[in-house]
């Protein structure tokens, strides 16, 4: 689905399930989707990579800049297949799902969007 009033279009990152919603009141600002450890995680719309590290709380963590004041962000990865400064296709494989980093429930995906510095629901954005 298309942002209101934006030429962005995400795609959903995986296949798997949401098993935990965005809810601003406790800080989650994403949504987790249950999968496998080692599934490919894809980007959801062109642009920069601005972020890929390891943290101790989230294991890989890749940050996307689109356009329009767009980011998205990937956590819990256990690998990642792209570095800061790549470009990147919707679509493309950023990385693999896991079970990575000390705050980690179980293998999945936690998923983020946000807009000029604001978080969104992903479940409004993506399709």
């Amino acid at each position: 689905m298309k942002a209101a009033n934006t030429s962005v279009d995400f795609i959903r990152p995986v296949d798997g399930r949401v098993t935990r919603v965005y809810n601003e009141a406790i800080k989650h600002y994403g949504i987790d989707f249950a999968g496998d450890s080692g599934e490919f995680v894809y980007g959801t719309e062109n642009g920069m990579v601005v972020q890929s590290d390891w943290t101790w709380n989230f294991g890989h963590v890749v940050v996307i800049q689109h356009q329009e004041g767009y980011l998205s962000v990937y956590k819990h990865l256990t690998s990642t297949k792209k570095k800061q400064g790549d470009y990147i296709s919707r679509g493309d494989v950023i990385g693999t799902s896991g079970d990575a980093g000390l705050i980690s429930t179980g293998p999945h995906l936690h998923f983020e969007l946000w807009k000029d510095g604001l978080p969104l629901n992903p479940q409004t954005i993506i399709r």
